[in-house]
């Protein structure tokens, strides 16, 4: 009995190593995902591959690999068939897609394209990875009911995720299907942010059918209190008080009641707060927008939203600067989040590319030294009167 549990334990550790592919890390010019589209109806959901070269490619070696809830085995396999033409698109649906668009536009329609925001989608070339979303063995959401477009500055396939890749557009965007009509294209585009816009004005703050969610609406305001990075303590017209926590971010501490002050804690809030005050000094309008649908309060009293400053987002600025923390869960992305957007691509998405972009240039507390922090004592030199330094203001546009 022994020796035969011991067989099947082999057998078992073989079928394992045989079916998890050693994920080495390479980039090609080959073909590549293009788009993703994943949605609450899971029969929408499309995959776009892209072949960038100058010459037709034929898919017979191509498949891709599904790995379902952070397995790491392959959990369905697509055997890709036919041409992509140089420069062209080739589009694969599930079998009982509902869209006109995914009709008209598909190559490839099978009940093996099964997928949600944490499964990993692989393109696999000669059984190697060359493109991939997501980490195999990582169940952590990172798309859920969202339209992912790679760059056009992203031309290399990759056989490790690289979030930077791409633009978080809303859920279904299929009129982006085999084309590059999308609104926003260069990084420069990407890099500027978001706008504020006029229809905020109009809709409600509070939401109108439940007084604890926001109704995405905004009020002018000024600065009441400045507190610290990711907290500004605003007052309205009427003398209404609105201590507002900055959504989507989450700058370290600085000195307070029961809080000790954390590295980066005083840059990250003379940041935020050298914006408003330049706005009060010079008569920039001050907007603060709650979240349409989400929580309208937290369990600090505060309200939970978004500021703007002469029609910029602040939440964004700080986290492009390389002074936040990004505090967003894309496993719970709301109808709010993906309603509230500029150029379709909703504001959470403009916030995860400046992390990610400050995380690979090694910004503020993603690779610098605080230089107002004592390494010593672990405290700040001037907590005060902190003068931040021009130096880690990372606001400049690259192409």
């Amino acid at each position: 009995m022994k020796k035969f549990t011991l067989l099947i334990l082999a057998i078992f550790s073989f079928f394992l190593v045989s079916c998890t592919k050693e994920q080495e890390v390479t980039t090609s010019s080959d073909i590549h995902i293009s788009k993703y589209y994943e949605t609450f109806e899971l029969f929408d959901n499309v995959i776009e591959l892209y072949n960038p070269l100058e010459e037709s490619v034929n898919l017979s070696n191509y498949k891709l690999e599904i790995y379902s809830n952070g397995e790491k085995i392959v959990g369905y396999s697509i055997d890709l068939s036919g041409i992509i033409e140089p420069k062209n698109y080739y589009v694969i649906a599930n079998d009982k897609y509902t869209n006109e668009i995914v009709d008209d536009k598909k190559d490839l329609a099978t009940s093996e394209l099964v997928f949600n925001g944490d499964d990993v989608i692989a393109l696999v070339k000669d059984d190697k990875i060359i493109d991939i979303l997501g980490d195999i063995g990582n169940s952590v959401p990172f798309a859920r009911d969202v339209t992912l477009i790679r760059k056009p500055s992203a031309v290399l396939a990759n056989s490790k995720y690289d979030e930077y890749s791409f633009i978080f557009y809303t859920e279904g965007q299929y009129q982006y299907l085999k084309n590059d009509n999308y609104e926003v294209k260069t990084e420069k585009e990407l890099i500027e942010g978001p706008q504020f816009l006029e229809e905020y004005k109009n809709m409600p703050f509070v939401n109108e059918t439940n007084e604890n969610k926001g109704g995405g609406g905004a009020i002018k305001v000024k600065v009441h209190n400045y507190v610290d990075g990711d907290t500004t303590h605003f007052i309205d017209d009427e003398g209404n008080i609105y201590k507002m926590r900055y959504y989507l971010i989450d700058t370290r501490e600085v000195n307070g009641t029961n809080v000790t002050a954390q590295e980066w804690g005083y840059p990250a809030s003379n940041f935020t707060n050298n914006i408003l005050k330049d706005a009060m000094d010079n008569n920039k309008e001050i907007w603060i927008q709650t979240v349409k649908g989400g929580q309208l309060i937290d369990t600090y009293s505060r309200h939970l939203g978004y500021v703007w400053v002469d029609g910029k987002l602040v939440n964004y600025e700080v986290v492009r600067a390389g002074m936040s923390d990004i505090n967003f869960n894309l496993g719970s992305v709301s109808e709010g989040d993906l309603e509230q957007t500029y150029k379709n691509i909703p504001l959470f998405g403009y916030v995860l590319n400046a992390a990610s972009r400050a995380q690979k240039n090694g910004w503020g507390i993603h690779g610098e030294k605080d230089p107002n922090w004592n390494y010593d004592t672990k405290k700040p030199t001037s907590p005060h009167n902190f003068l931040p330094d021009p130096r880690f203001y990372k606001v400049e546009i690259d192409g």
